[in-house]
């Protein structure tokens, strides 16, 4: 897979397609991580942010985030996956069709809540169930 990820993305930059780029970062991110190689997964996730960021794709910026909490969790860094959790809410916003209100992608919440689960004290995750249940009406198309 390592092979195929590396040819890809020499054809994706001599096309400069900063978008094909930055997904095979992400693939290979994932890749990595679950090979269990979490130092050069937070790297090519970094990478993949940075690319992200200049396309102004802020919701994949934020699944990245949630991806490198999930790293953090699975090396034993609870604080650091609960910072990446944080910048991922933050960056997956967007206005809903309500003044003042913010919507977030269900899988860039439902991955930030379940990291926050894993991460978090009783006291958080307690905090956190009256939000699960909102996200779960919204994704039924109901309000809270």
């Amino acid at each position: 897979a390592e092979r195929v990820i590396t040819d890809a993305t020499t054809w994706a930059t001599d096309l400069a397609d900063r978008e094909m780029e930055a997904w095979l970062l992400f693939a290979g991110s994932r890749l990595d991580a679950r090979r269990q190689d979490l130092y050069r997964a937070r790297d090519r996730a970094r990478d993949a942010i940075k690319l992200y960021s200049h396309l102004d794709n802020n919701v994949r910026c934020a699944e990245i985030h949630n991806h490198l909490a999930a790293i953090e969790i699975q090396d034993g860094n609870p604080n650091a996956a609960l910072e990446h959790v944080n910048q991922a809410m933050e960056l997956g916003q967007s206005e809903g069709p309500e003044e003042g209100q913010k919507l977030i992608p269900p899988g860039v919440l439902g991955q930030a809540e379940h990291i926050r689960f894993a991460g978090g004290t009783a006291r958080e995750q307690l905090d956190l169930l009256p939000l699960l249940g909102n996200l779960k009406l919204r994704v039924l198309g109901m309000e809270p």
